[in-house]
């Protein structure tokens, strides 16, 4: 029987007793598979994964992590769990690289605790795996959107988690970084048998980069399963209100989703 990484039920959010902006999701997200949560502005996707990781707290309905009840987590537990990485903003972090990736080894450190050679070994191969080695030495707010992005990666990958949860990682980046994140996870959920949940806006990226797809609308799971059931003009059209092609380029063998005007 395959397990999920996450499991909600009935899950129901809204900000200081305003109308719900998640209303009674219930779905289940595969282990070790990329699933890529998808919707129009407005339809609850970060509100969603900030409930997920418990930095909001559902008005009602249950999550569960791992087969464990979200709740019965203590802090510092889920934090060798899950790894986050939310949309990135300008910041004037004065830290170096290296310094910001170790910050993902916080989770296994005691009071006062420093920092031994295994924790080392994880930063250094965090950087490796994400190409930023080379910038070990700079100051996190003199690099750009795409290095920073692949800099917060590093500190999430630092804490060795099972689960890595991303918030529009290619947001305001140029296509080729956006391709370079987007790869670098592929690879990070082969080598390390990660889950990965990860918002996108770019329905072509969705089709072609997630195992399986969650289609938001209004708070609600529109429908969930592998891209080419939830990538359809049909839901395209009654979630988005947008009519799309589907073309498939019969030199690449991939499917090109464009709006038909």
């Amino acid at each position: 029987m395959e397990t999920c990484a996450y499991k909600t039920y009935n899950l129901s959010f809204g900000y200081h007793k305003e109308a719900d902006i998640l209303k009674a999701v219930t779905m289940g997200l595969s282990e070790g598979k990329i699933t890529g949560i998808i919707g129009p502005n407005g339809s609850g996707k970060t509100t969603l994964i900030k409930n997920l990781s418990r930095v909001l707290s559902p008005d009602s309905g249950s999550i569960t992590v791992l087969g464990k009840a979200l709740s019965e987590y203590r802090q510092k537990e889920l934090a060798l769990i899950t790894g986050l990485v939310f949309q990135e903003k300008e910041s004037d972090f004065q830290f170096s690289v290296f310094e910001i990736v170790m910050m993902g080894r916080y989770p296994y450190k005691k009071k006062f605790e420093t920092e031994n050679e295994r924790d080392n070994c994880r930063v250094f191969e965090a950087l490796e795996k994400t190409q930023t080695l080379h910038l070990k030495d700079r100051r996190f707010n003199e690099l750009s959107g795409g290095e920073k992005q692949r800099v917060m990666i590093a500190r999430a990958l630092a804490q060795e988690p099972k689960i890595l949860i991303l918030d529009e990682p290619i947001a305001h980046l140029d296509i080729h970084h956006q391709v370079e994140i987007l790869n670098l996870v592929r690879r990070l959920v082969k080598e390390k048998a990660m889950s990965v949940l990860v918002i996108l806006h770019d329905l072509n990226f969705a089709y072609g980069f997630c195992d399986e797809v969650v289609l938001l609308k209004s708070g609600e799971v529109f429908k969930q399963g592998v891209p080419q059931q939830v990538i359809t003009k049909e839901n395209i059209k009654s979630v988005y209100n947008a009519n799309i092609e589907i073309i498939l380029d019969h030199r690449t063998n991939r499917y090109h989703i464009i709006p038909a005007y």
